[in-house]
């Protein structure tokens, strides 16, 4: 119920969600986009313009109880290294032992 009922919010918003993976959505408009990664009960937002992470960010809160908290740092366990000067975004991991 709740996949359906979150795949009708992202449709509403203008989002397609990718036939290769499920959990995740884009939306398109000129040189803009955003892309969204579902899993569990976490989203991560990846777009061009902050004018659109504002718009959906609103959104959402407006139809679902979400709090966002701004740029990970940590995710599935990988570091994230976002860079705004050369405009790069860095994952690292480091090994676990057994």
């Amino acid at each position: 119920m709740w996949n359906r009922e979150f795949n009708s919010t992202m449709e509403n918003l203008g989002f397609m969600k990718l036939k290769t993976d499920y959990c995740c959505y884009i939306r398109r408009e000129g040189e803009k986009f955003v892309i969204l990664w579902v899993w569990v009960d976490d989203i991560l937002t990846l777009t061009n313009s902050p004018v659109e992470s504002g718009f959906i960010k609103a959104e959402l809160k407006s139809k679902y109880n979400i709090k966002a908290l701004g740029q990970p740092s940590l995710l599935l366990g990988m570091k994230v290294t976002h860079n705004a000067t050369n405009h790069t975004i860095t994952l690292s991991q480091t090994p676990q032992e057994i």
